[in-house]
């Protein structure tokens, strides 16, 4: 495992470079990169009808305003400080202005409504709070932080932003004031509270350290191939471990980040071509809308242009396989020119189909995957390469070290994982991280089992697995990966029922898609569809991982913000229900 990781942080370029030198704290990074890479772009939005960049230099003053802002309000060592807003060069100089200070970040969903906000604001008693201004006006709407701060106001701080902005929130009047007295927290001290999705009900506040941030980025930095000329985009909420991780690790390789300021196909579109990203971080669920807009635009092309545009993609295809050569940016030019210069892609937060991935390996776009949870910090194990479907969710990262534990008579057992990117805790819950970090090995809740080359599989949560009244197991996830790429269903979620006896049996929740709904409105009909599609998808299955019950809903299934589907939610509405 060791080997194949570190064959691939040989080429790697700035990053693992940067963590040469004795780092134990966040605060150390904006100064620390403004010497490494100075005049360097760092960051890259659409502001004013243009692309402005920020260098490291101009960053690092940026955050230093910051600090000094929260200071003069009374924010210190170990005050909370909730941020939640729109990705973009003022959150992440936010968060950097937080914990310069000593005090602790926490990251919040920007999509929490008013009551969800308060509860977190209440539990994480936030002494601040740094948010976009609709998210202001909903959290006024209760008891508010001591200390409240517009995005807005934090771009204003920006010299260059001020000028060519709205000066009514140039609060800088003392911006260039001597900045206040700072506390650089030890690489043990908590630097974010990160609450969880909540997949199986109420969310908890993990507590990550300086220390746990950074062991991850450094780890991530040994293992992705970043070179000079990169671009990396940010999409995924920075709220979510995954996200700020993956952004730590670009700023401290020297490339930057660029921010697409809306999830719209559009705005997506122009931030990979116009920025020229060439990295992205994402979810399953970006990389099936990429793949389809791929195959939409070349559908949509004239008979002719159709015929040379998926023949190119074939013989670029074959010569990768064959030859080793990749051909594709020439051959597929007019195909990538909706992409951007992307060529690579790194994925997690849920399993990978096989079927978005060879499309877009097809066209010369490398295809990484990874696990991980927030307890982590959050990445466990990536590919050292390109993700093929044999390879699981990869190899441990560099320093981390994962066992399985209470193997079954499948082979399956409980991931464990164990190193400096573990988890301080959890916020004031003393039983629930005695629960999960018994002598020190983080219990993940995930089964999984190494194969012969030391690569991780999933196959579920511990809590979700059936088991029926022969004593075998169902994995839930691992029917939904199976049934969920037909095409005639746009959602699946697996829960367990009773049949007749008392005996646990798997029941799917199908949500039909478009090209299901199309085929028939009947319910009838659409019931009898469906059964014919899990009858075909069941051939070669083993009989007892068969999906023989289901229940049809045409509404879609509740996500949390990371569009995992809420489980717990979708049982409780169904549980005695389905279908022959």
């Amino acid at each position: 495992m060791a080997a194949r990781h570190k064959a691939i942080a040989q080429r790697e370029f700035r990053g693992a470079e940067f963590f040469r030198r004795p780092v134990s704290s966040l605060a150390e990074l904006p100064g620390g990169l403004a010497e490494a890479y100075g005049d360097r772009p760092a960051l890259i939005a659409w502001r004013q009808d243009r692309w402005r960049r920020w260098s490291f230099d101009e960053f690092a003053s940026l955050v230093g305003r910051v600090s000094s802002r929260l200071g003069r309000a009374g924010i210190g060592a170990g005050d909370r400080v909730a941020l939640s807003g729109e990705n973009g060069p003022e959150w992440v100089a936010a968060f950097f202005g937080i914990v310069s200070l000593g005090a602790i970040a926490v990251p919040l969903d920007p999509q929490l409504a008013p009551p969800e906000l308060q509860r977190v604001l209440a539990h994480t008693r936030a002494r601040g709070l740094i948010a976009s201004d609709w998210i202001l006006a909903r959290a006024a709407s209760g008891e508010m932080p001591a200390m409240a701060l517009s995005l807005a106001a934090v771009g204003a701080l920006d010299p260059v932003a001020a000028a060519s902005g709205p000066q009514s929130l140039a609060a800088a009047p003392g911006a260039e004031s001597p900045p206040c007295a700072r506390t650089v927290a030890g690489s043990d001290e908590a630097a974010a509270i990160l609450c969880t999705s909540g997949t199986g009900g109420d969310p908890r506040g993990v507590v990550l350290s300086h220390g746990n941030l950074l062991a991850n980025t450094a780890a991530i930095a040994q293992v992705l191939y970043v070179k000079p000329g990169d671009v990396l985009g940010s999409l995924l909420p920075l709220n979510h471990a995954y996200a700020l991780v993956c952004s730590l690790m670009a700023l401290v390789s020297g490339v930057p980040l660029a921010f697409a300021d809306s999830l719209r196909p559009d705005v997506v579109s122009r931030t990979l071509v116009e920025a020229r990203v060439t990295l992205l971080p994402a979810v399953p669920l970006v990389l099936d809308h990429l793949a389809r807009a791929v195959q939409e635009g070349i559908a949509a092309q004239p008979p002719i242009r159709r015929w040379i545009a998926r023949r190119s993609v074939q013989v670029a295809s074959w010569l990768r396989d064959r030859f080793g050569v990749r051909p594709a940016r020439i051959l597929c030019a007019p195909i990538l020119a909706r992409l951007g210069p992307i060529r690579g892609i790194v994925v997690g937060g849920a399993a990978l189909r096989p079927e978005p991935v060879l499309a877009l390996r097809a066209l010369g776009i490398a295809i990484a995957h990874g696990y991980g949870l927030t307890e982590a910090s959050p990445v466990v194990t990536l590919t050292p390469g390109n993700w093929r479907p044999g390879d699981g969710v990869g190899l441990p990262l560099p320093g981390v070290a994962v066992r399985i534990a209470d193997v079954d008579v499948e082979g399956f057992g409980e991931v464990l994982v164990k190193g400096r990117n573990v988890m301080r805790g959890y916020l004031d819950d003393a039983a629930a991280t005695a629960a999960v970090l018994g002598d020190g090995w983080l219990a993940t809740g995930d089964l999984g089992c190494f194969d012969a080359r030391g690569y991780l599989h999933l196959s579920g949560r511990k809590k979700n697995v059936i088991v029926l009244a022969s004593g075998k197991n169902v994995y839930p996830e691992e029917l939904e990966a199976h049934y969920g790429a037909s095409p005639l269903l746009a959602q699946i979620c697996v829960v367990a029922a009773q049949d007749d006896a008392g005996a646990e049996i798997p029941l799917g929740i199908l949500v039909p898609s478009q090209a299901a709904l199309a085929e028939d409105q009947d319910p009838e009909a659409l019931d009898h569809l469906l059964a014919q599609e899990l009858a075909r998808l069941s051939v070669g299955l083993a009989d007892h991982k068969r999906l023989k019950k289901f229940e049809v809903q045409r509404e879609p299934l509740p996500l949390t913000p990371s569009h995992k589907i809420r489980r717990h939610l979708v049982r409780s509405d169904h549980l005695g229900a389905g279908n022959l």
